[in-house]
Protein backbone atom coordinates (compact mmCIF):
# COMPACT_ATOMS: atom_id res chain seq x y z
CA UNK A 1 0.00 0.00 0.00
CA UNK A 2 1.72 3.68 -0.78
CA UNK A 3 1.06 5.69 2.25
CA UNK A 4 1.95 8.65 0.37
CA UNK A 5 -1.37 8.95 -1.46
CA UNK A 6 -3.94 9.77 0.88
CA UNK A 7 -7.11 9.02 -1.61
CA UNK A 8 -5.51 4.83 -0.56
CA UNK A 9 -5.56 5.85 3.24
CA UNK A 10 -7.88 8.73 4.32
CA UNK A 11 -6.93 8.84 7.85
CA UNK A 12 -3.45 9.87 7.03
CA UNK A 13 -4.55 13.50 6.23
CA UNK A 14 -6.59 13.28 9.38
CA UNK A 15 -3.11 12.50 11.08
CA UNK A 16 -0.59 14.41 9.43
CA UNK A 17 -2.79 17.27 10.20
CA UNK A 18 -2.73 16.24 13.61
CA UNK A 19 1.16 15.88 13.77
CA UNK A 20 1.74 19.10 11.85
CA UNK A 21 -0.34 20.63 14.67
CA UNK A 22 1.65 19.66 16.82
CA UNK A 23 4.85 21.18 15.30
CA UNK A 24 3.34 24.26 14.84
CA UNK A 25 2.50 24.48 18.49
CA UNK A 26 5.69 23.73 19.54
CA UNK A 27 7.75 26.33 17.57
CA UNK A 28 5.11 29.00 17.16
CA UNK A 29 6.60 32.46 17.94
CA UNK A 30 3.36 34.49 19.20
CA UNK A 31 4.26 36.36 22.25
CA UNK A 32 0.74 36.09 23.89
CA UNK A 33 0.16 34.82 26.92
CA UNK A 34 -2.58 31.81 24.72
CA UNK A 35 0.14 31.07 23.00
CA UNK A 36 2.98 30.33 25.97
CA UNK A 37 0.28 27.83 26.98
CA UNK A 38 -0.34 26.27 23.99
CA UNK A 39 3.19 26.04 23.06
CA UNK A 40 4.23 24.70 26.85
CA UNK A 41 1.43 21.82 26.92
CA UNK A 42 3.13 20.76 23.29
CA UNK A 43 6.27 20.42 24.66
CA UNK A 44 4.73 18.24 27.98
CA UNK A 45 2.71 16.03 25.73
CA UNK A 46 5.51 15.25 23.67
CA UNK A 47 8.13 14.47 26.86
CA UNK A 48 5.28 12.41 28.42
CA UNK A 49 3.56 11.12 25.59
CA UNK A 50 6.40 8.72 23.81
CA UNK A 51 3.85 5.99 22.39
CA UNK A 52 1.00 8.60 21.69
CA UNK A 53 3.60 10.51 19.48
CA UNK A 54 5.03 7.10 17.83
CA UNK A 55 1.33 5.97 17.12
CA UNK A 56 0.80 9.72 15.71
CA UNK A 57 3.99 9.30 13.65
CA UNK A 58 3.53 5.75 12.07
CA UNK A 59 -0.66 6.94 11.59
CA UNK A 60 0.63 9.92 9.22
CA UNK A 61 3.52 7.84 7.42
CA UNK A 62 6.34 9.09 9.37
CA UNK A 63 9.10 7.70 11.09
CA UNK A 64 9.22 8.72 14.93
CA UNK A 65 12.56 9.07 15.14
CA UNK A 66 13.32 11.02 12.26
CA UNK A 67 10.35 13.36 13.02
CA UNK A 68 11.58 13.44 16.13
CA UNK A 69 14.78 14.59 15.30
CA UNK A 70 13.21 16.89 13.18
CA UNK A 71 11.39 18.99 15.93
CA UNK A 72 14.53 19.49 17.21
CA UNK A 73 16.66 20.93 14.73
CA UNK A 74 13.05 23.04 14.43
CA UNK A 75 13.77 24.22 18.04
CA UNK A 76 16.86 24.44 18.11
CA UNK A 77 17.81 26.94 15.58
CA UNK A 78 14.40 28.51 16.47
CA UNK A 79 12.96 28.88 13.28
CA UNK A 80 9.03 28.30 12.92
CA UNK A 81 7.52 25.61 11.05
CA UNK A 82 5.25 26.78 8.29
CA UNK A 83 1.92 24.76 7.10
CA UNK A 84 1.00 24.04 3.31
CA UNK A 85 -2.12 22.59 2.41
CA UNK A 86 -2.56 21.02 -0.51
CA UNK A 87 -5.99 20.18 -1.97
CA UNK A 88 -5.38 18.31 -4.55
CA UNK A 89 -5.62 15.23 -2.76
CA UNK A 90 -2.03 14.78 -1.86
CA UNK A 91 -1.07 14.69 1.87
CA UNK A 92 -0.57 17.84 3.72
CA UNK A 93 3.30 18.67 4.13
CA UNK A 94 5.10 21.27 7.06
CA UNK A 95 7.94 23.21 5.17
CA UNK A 96 10.61 22.01 7.75
CA UNK A 97 13.67 24.01 8.45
Amino acid sequence: MDYTNCNEVPYLKLWSAVLFQVIMDLTMKTPSTEAALIKRRAEAWLASSKQDFEFLCYSSGFNPSQMLSKIKKIKSTGKACQRKASYSGERDHAILP
